[in-house]
């Protein structure tokens, strides 16, 4: 006899920013192998203790999975030690789809995911961008080459999140080379095709006879037909010429639906020449406005990309730089960690947001990659009128700096922090790290993505007390009011007290009076048992399958498709539906 069961998810909300219960990072590669050591970062700002499960593109769980995290207790693993690792691939793993190589972490609940990696004269920390991140059109970015180097390169990777997955890699400069192991690869595209969790890394050298290689793969898009990861930079590269140094490059990215038309750059400790944006068009006709300039001061068309230079910086306490644009664009700030033309790193920009976060709790060893400590400065950005803390100090308002262009927005940048570093603003929220030790140098960037509250309609199960508040598509701020109001007299919605309808939340936020409804039918949860449906939500606990089949069901058979896990028990938070 054959016994089924099958496993319907109803999804109940969704997750904004860098903050995720899941994070997906596909690998990198490096010339001459220069990566040393690299670690990977967990942090959370829960209080409750729970497990991160880290594993390789192919779900083998890495040592020591499962991780556990609360808030003020990160973790911090050693992934590798040099190239090759899961991190790092060779160059004949290079431009070939790879099934066991790249991280996928994933949890019951949110958390920060950081990269960091290290060389005796290099460092960068890449922060991965979570669900939130992953999406079908990507223009990537490295930083333009002024010389070969002989140990430079860009590199674009991407990790796949659902099987069936067709990537083209396109709209490049025809002249661009790419290195692999079975020879150099001159295709004016590329097309791959991908289950869940495999990757490719693309990587071009400087130093391979064509200019092109230069700056050629700058604007290229990825394109995808589900959603993939993407990674971009430099490993190694550098602005000036060959013979100037050069560093780690690197950012996670977001896909063309979360990008903007409002940004706003601190300047790191660089020489004019290690401290520019990047801006990339995604439509013709783009045109880009610097410090509130009524007069373009370029424009760009689609794929097209512009550098900024550092003489738009302004400011006294510090300086910054505010950019607006006529349509969407990518914006990608290369800094350095002080006035070593080694020291770049690349930090990938949020468009600014009146729905940030208002905190990042916890930056994980601010000042360390591994063993080794660096002189760090933090960076943030929040609404003009909202006061910041560090580690619940308080920072003097007169260290703010006013932007140029706008009265919304201020910036701060502070010194001397080490160790675990909690922000917190009353108002929006974004924020940066930048670093130095001797000729090596990192940029990071740990805040969200911002997305004004929208009308919604959500399901909720009818055995689950849900969070309205959560299952809004966008950032609400708390403490606003429900119109009808919610029988538990705050924002969550009893199924068995509350009717299904519209309800209507309103609040006065940091910057914008907001009104949105969401509409909340309720799915009848039945009981599971032979040949029958659990409909569960994605919001809900774990479940051992095995348990529902019935009592003369005994143990040793085995679940077909397997569960994620590998055993009976089910996570609607992190696992697909099955049969």
């Amino acid at each position: 006899m054959r016994l089924s069961l099958v496993v319907t998810l109803i999804f109940t909300n969704f997750i904004f920013g860098q903050l995720s219960n899941k994070h997906w990072l596909p690998p990198l590669h490096s010339r001459d192998a220069v990566v040393e050591d690299h670690y990977l970062y967990l942090s959370t700002p829960n209080p409750t203790p729970f497990s991160v499960s880290v594993k390789s593109g192919n779900g083998t769980p890495i040592a020591g999975s499962p991780f556990t995290i609360s808030q003020g207790n990160p973790q911090t693993i050693n992934i590798g030690n040099g190239q090759p690792s899961l991190m790092f691939l060779n160059q004949n793993d290079v431009n070939v789809v790879k099934s066991d190589k790249g991280l996928v972490l994933e949890a019951t609940k949110d958390f920060y995911a950081t990269f960091k990696m290290r060389a005796g004269n290099h460092a960068e920390v890449l922060v991965a961008k979570g669900i939130p991140g992953i999406g079908t059109q990507f223009r990537v970015a490295s930083v333009p080459q002024g010389g070969e180097g002989g140990i430079r390169n860009f590199v674009s990777s991407f990790m796949a999140t659902e099987n069936g997955t067709t990537v083209v890699v396109s709209d490049y400069d025809t002249s661009v080379v790419f290195t692999s192991g079975s020879g150099n690869i001159t295709a004016n595209t590329q097309t791959f095709t991908l289950n869940k969790g495999q990757s490719v890394v693309l990587s071009g050298y400087a130093d391979n006879g064509t200019q092109a290689n230069y700056d050629g793969f700058i604007g290229a898009l990825i394109s995808s037909t589900k959603p993939i990861a993407v990674s971009t930079g430099n490993a190694l590269g550098g602005p000036l010429t060959a013979t100037q140094g050069q560093d780690f490059n690197l950012d996670q990215i977001v896909s063309y639906e979360q990008v903007g038309s409002e940004y706003l750059v601190v300047k790191g400790n660089g020489i004019n020449s290690t401290e520019f944006p990047i801006v990339i068009a995604t439509e013709n006709n783009t045109e880009i406005f610097i410090n509130g300039s009524t007069t373009p001061f370029a424009t760009i068309n689609t794929g097209g990309y512009l550098i900024i230079p550092a003489t738009f910086y302004q400011g006294t306490n510090h300086k910054n730089m505010y950019i607006t644009s006529s349509k969407p664009i990518y914006l990608y700030q290369v800094l350095a960690g002080s006035d070593d033309p080694a020291t770049t790193g690349m930090n990938f920009i949020p468009p600014l947001s009146c729905f940030f976060q208002k905190s990042v709790d916890l930056i994980p060893s601010v000042n360390t990659i591994g063993g080794t400590q660096y002189t760090t400065d933090i960076i943030a950005l929040t609404y003009a009128n909202a006061a910041v803390t560090i580690n619940g100090n308080v920072i003097s308002t007169t260290l703010a700096q006013s932007v140029l262009g706008t009265t919304d927005w201020v910036t701060y940048r502070v010194s001397g922090y080490t160790g675990n570093v909690v922000v917190e603003s009353t108002g929006p929220l974004a924020v940066g790290i930048f670093g130095a030790s001797n000729v090596a140098g990192f940029g990071g960037y740990f805040s969200g993505f911002g997305t004004e509250p929208k009308d919604t309609n959500v399901t909720v199960c009818s055995n689950v007390t849900t969070d309205l508040l959560d299952a809004i598509d966008g950032n609400p701020e708390t403490g606003g009011t429900w119109t009808p109001a919610l029988a538990s007299g705050t924002d969550f919605f009893d199924p068995n007290i509350d009717l299904p309808g519209t309800y209507n939340y309103s609040y006065v936020a940091t910057c914008a009076n907001i009104s949105v409804d969401i509409t909340v039918a309720i799915q009848q949860a039945p009981n599971a048992g032979v040949n029958n449906t659990l409909e569960v939500c994605s919001s809900d606990p774990q479940v051992d399958l095995f348990t529902l089949l019935g009592p003369n069901v005994t143990t040793g058979g085995v679940w077909t498709p397997l569960l994620p896990n590998g055993g009976s028990i089910y996570n609607p938070r992190i696992d697909p539906a099955v049969v």
